[in-house]
């Protein structure tokens, strides 16, 4: 306690400089005199300002991006600072032997009763003040001296209340963000030990606090008595998040206690300020309590998940008391399924609370980053060849209307490919330099060609069916192109330019991810964007596969359908092997990953058949075309007879040679 009281008296007389020394994000102070603005924003400078109004203090702030964003803040109002002060000098005056021997205290005698018919003022008061940083440090510092030193007289529920209502005030979804802000890092933890160590004394004295259930926005609370022939079970229903929460003990567990008083509580938003072990794990539901009278070995625990995603991984902890952190060894995972997990969990006095922590998966399997880095370089290769070929046999491969569009969308799906591979690289390699302005430019560029690419496959899949459909009908080839590049580029464009502004005109909805130079999608879901017309061109490019393979079965004239069955399954083979890569069919593999429990073998397909995307197009698209393979033949046959030929010159001048019939030997080769 003595420690407690320092802390506070070290907060106030901080708050009280005008800025003579600042620290910085990682402890370290800094000579610089806090003025009413935070000055030219220079990259990676700390500077500080004064508090505004009557709040003594500072705000700290760093600048990222050309912006200052916020580290630290210690503003305390003149009451907040009244009220910790009169606290203190109460304490005082009723006894200084208290003080300065903690460990002689015994919580069954009331060592401050005037001082704690201070409670509903302060919580009054409290009620009315600002959430601050600063402020929240001392409502804390509060809480947490009320919850020892008035250990008797909060056992009334209006006490109990007025104690809810000042812990409520500071668990606000509006104060969160302020949470960050703050210097004790260890504030939270110390807020939620002070809360359980008012549950473990209510559930003490079991013989005098009613029974009770307080229900603010931000905290709830429930007391009853269980004895053998009632089910030990707490439902909480939050209003302020859909997350629910249920704890329960087994009859078999208390079968041999003749009664059980219990006190329970549940968080909404204490998850969110709780400290985690990394970046990537976080809070994935109602953080819930339980104080008993008598010792249980086993408690079962039902949540509600906040986020439902497939893409995560749900682990049932406890927070350890000691030390200060989530532990996952205290508890077990009974059932998990899309909205609800069950953990059974160790009861102790040691661990204060219960919760599911949540991880994102991407970052289990370290071995597809680098199939989808050697890959993507392969596509690359193949790509930049892939458009090589098909620049040189140009003029050899597009004699008819059919083969011209058919090259004209891959050298198009190519080209998009090749360029939305490319700026992924640059954004790869942009985010770690952390410049927002390269990071955006290099988002809408990859964005827009992986949008592109999909509007040409959704060209070729259309212009398949309007070969097999629209058998006589042609149009000029003028028109046909202006149609194509429309919308294979102008629809791309428009979706993405639009994306960008509306995402970027709204405020505290980002245009990219925090992670990466990629599209956001909480909370701005700026990423469904891509989403939809990607699903969307692959339903319609999958019906176009199937209507091929439904006109290749026809029977053709004069034919029994059962003839040359063989003949229809090869051509099937080959034409599913062709569509499925230059339609984008493999990226519909993407949606098995995203099912529950599904096995990580669909994440390896996934990832190799798009990451080799540009192998295949050259592939399947370029080389198995029998036009392009006989272009290259002949390009080859006539150049390797003009070097025989300049040869032969050279050592006869006189003789000569006649070209070989090249026709009739690629005839001979094709046959």
């Amino acid at each position: 306690m003595e420690f407690v009281k320092v802390i506070a008296i070290i907060l106030l007389m901080y708050t009280k400089r005008t800025g003579s020394e600042m620290r910085n994000s990682i402890g370290k102070p800094v000579d610089v005199e806090c003025l009413d603005d935070f000055g030219e924003c220079v990259e990676g400078n700390l500077s500080c300002k004064k508090c505004k109004g009557n709040f003594e203090g500072n705000i700290t702030a760093r600048c990222q991006r050309d912006e200052w964003k916020l580290v630290l803040e210690n503003c305390v109002s003149p009451n907040m600072r009244s009220l910790l002060l009169d606290f203190e000098t109460e304490t005082t005056l009723l006894g200084d032997s208290w003080v300065t021997k903690p460990e002689s205290f015994n919580p069954e005698v009331d060592h401050g009763q005037d001082q704690c018919l201070m409670v509903p003022r302060i919580s009054s008061e409290i009620q009315k003040e600002r959430t601050t940083a600063g402020n929240i440090v001392l409502i804390v510092t509060l809480l947490q001296k009320i919850s020892l030193r008035c250990f008797i007289r909060l056992r009334s529920e209006e006490n109990v209340q007025d104690y809810s209502k000042m812990a409520n005030h500071i668990l606000n979804t509006s104060t969160i963000s302020n949470w960050s802000l703050v210097l004790q890092k260890n504030a939270s933890s110390v807020l939620l030990t002070s809360l359980h160590d008012l549950a473990l004394s209510m559930a003490s004295s079991n013989d005098t606090l009613p029974r009770m259930s307080i229900q603010k926005d931000f905290l709830y609370l429930q007391s009853k008595n269980f004895s053998e022939d009632n089910d030990f079970t707490f439902h909480f229903n939050s209003t302020q998040q859909p997350a629910n929460g249920q704890i329960f003990i087994e009859k078999e567990k208390v079968r041999d206690l003749s009664e059980l008083f219990a006190v329970s509580l549940a968080y909404p938003t204490l998850g969110n300020i709780l400290p985690t072990e990394s970046d990537n794990v976080s809070v994935n539901g109602l953080v819930m309590s339980l104080a008993l009278s008598s010792n249980v070995n086993e408690i079962l625990l039902k949540f509600e998940k906040v986020n439902k995603s497939l893409s995560i991984n749900n682990h049932c902890a406890a927070w350890d008391r000691a030390k200060k952190t989530w532990i996952q060894d205290s508890c077990q995972m009974q059932e998990d399924s899309v909205k609800h997990t069950v953990c059974k969990c160790n009861y102790s006095e040691n661990y204060l609370s219960f919760s599911i922590l949540m991880s994102h998966k991407a970052s289990v399997d370290p071995a597809l980053h680098y199939i989808t880095l050697i890959g993507l370089g392969i596509s690359i290769c193949s790509l930049v060849l892939c458009l090589i070929i098909e620049a040189s046999v140009w003029r050899h491969i597009t004699s008819h209307r059919t083969a011209y569009m058919r090259h004209v969308s891959i050298a198009n799906i190519a080209v998009s490919l090749l360029l939305a591979d490319v700026w992924f690289i640059v954004g790869a390699a942009t985010y770690k330099t952390k410049s927002s302005g390269v990071c955006i430019t290099s988002t809408f560029f990859t964005h827009f060609f992986y949008l592109s690419l999909f509007f040409w496959m959704l060209i070729m899949g259309l212009s398949i069916l309007y070969r097999i459909f629209l058998v006589y009908h042609d149009m000029s080839a003028t028109r046909m192109l202006v149609i194509l590049f429309s919308v294979g580029y102008g629809c791309p464009f428009l979706i993405s330019i639009l994306t960008l502004v509306i995402t970027l005109s709204q405020p505290g909805k980002p245009y990219t991810r925090e992670d990466s130079c990629w599209l956001n999608w909480e909370p701005s879901k700026a990423l469904l964007a891509f989403v939809i017309p990607a699903f969307l061109i692959l339903a319609v490019n999958a019906v176009v596969t199937c209507t091929v393979i439904s006109v290749l079965l026809r029977p053709s004239i004069g034919q029994t359908p059962r003839a040359n069955e063989r003949g229809y399954l090869v051509q099937i083979g080959r034409c599913v092997a062709i569509l499925t890569p230059l339609l984008g069919l493999t990226w519909g593999i993407g949606i098995a990953t995203i099912i529950e429990d599904s096995s990580i073998v669909f994440d390896y397909l996934f990832t190799i058949l798009n990451a080799l995307q540009g192998f295949l197009i050259l592939l399947l698209g370029t080389l198995m075309d029998p036009q392009v393979r006989k272009a290259l033949k002949t390009q080859i046959t006539s150049l390797s007879w003009k070097t025989s030929e300049t040869k032969n010159t050279s050592s006869n001048p006189k003789s000569g040679s006649q070209p070989p019939d090249v026709n009739k030997t690629l005839d001979e080769e094709l046959s």
